[in-house]
């Protein structure tokens, strides 16, 4: 077995889900404060959380939306805030 055999799978796209992902009620908040631009710290006194857990969250959403960082968290709670938020 050849490097590029082996490594094959990993390098192939990961399919896209047919429904999109829904946040769960704490992570549309803390979508919501990331975009008013708090840091994991100000996110967990404010929701009365760890910041361990927030950080958690944030892993939940970036790996739920297929998004890469922070700014593009915030960028898509811009985009689809509505009255319950993202």
């Amino acid at each position: 077995v050849t490097a590029e055999q082996h490594l094959e799978p990993a390098c192939r796209p990961k399919p896209k889900p047919a429904e999109p992902a829904t946040l769960t009620a704490r992570e549309s908040e803390v979508v919501s404060l990331i975009a008013d631009g708090k840091s994991n710290a100000a996110i967990a006194a404010e929701l009365d959380l760890s910041e361990h857990t927030v950080k958690r969250h944030v892993a939940n959403i970036l790996l739920k939306l297929d998004l890469p960082s922070r700014a593009a968290a915030a960028a898509f709670s811009a985009r689809h805030a509505g009255p319950d938020g993202p």
